[in-house]
C-alpha cells in the first residue's frame, strides 16, 4: 500500500533538504585581520593631525598676505596718492586712471617715491597718446 504524504510534510522534508544542502556550501569565515597597536596608530594620527594643523596655518597667512598685498596696491589707494599731486594736469589725471586698471602699473606708481610720479605719469601719458 503506497503512503500519502501531504503537501506540507513534502514542503517540510524538501526545505530540510534544502537547508542540509546550503549549509555544507557556506562560505569559508573571513580571515582575521591583525589591529596595529593604538600607541603606533595614534602616533601616526597625531603626526597627521599636526601637519595638516601647520599646512592651514601656512595658508591662512599666506591669505593674509596676498590680502594686504591686494590693498596695498588698490586702485582707490592710487587715486588717494594721485590726489596728493600738485598741479597735475587733467588729461594726465584721467589717463592715470585708465593706467590703474593695470594692477603693475598701480605697484609701479604707488612704489615710486612721490616726487617721480608725476613724471612717470607724464611719461605714461605721452607714451599713450602717441599710439
Amino acid at each position: 500500500m503506497a503512503t500519502r504524504i501531504s503537501g506540507e510534510q513534502q514542503y517540510q522534508q524538501s526545505s530540510s533538504e534544502y537547508d542540509h544542502h546550503t549549509a555544507a556550501v557556506s562560505p569559508p569565515p573571513a580571515p582575521k585581520r591583525r589591529r596595529r597597536s593604538s600607541s603606533s596608530s595614534s602616533g601616526v594620527e597625531a603626526a597627521i593631525a599636526n601637519a595638516i594643523s601647520e599646512m592651514a596655518a601656512a595658508s591662512k597667512l599666506r591669505t593674509t598676505a596676498l590680502t594686504q598685498q591686494k590693498s596695498r596696491f588698490s586702485l582707490a589707494e592710487c587715486i588717494r596718492e594721485l590726489h596728493q599731486i600738485q598741479d597735475l594736469p587733467e588729461n594726465v589725471y584721467f589717463d592715470a586712471l585708465e593706467f590703474f586698471n593695470n594692477p603693475t602699473a598701480r605697484e609701479t606708481f604707488l612704489s615710486l617715491k612721490s616726487h617721480l610720479r608725476l613724471a612717470w605719469l607724464q611719461f605714461k601719458s605721452n607714451a599713450a597718446s602717441h599710439t
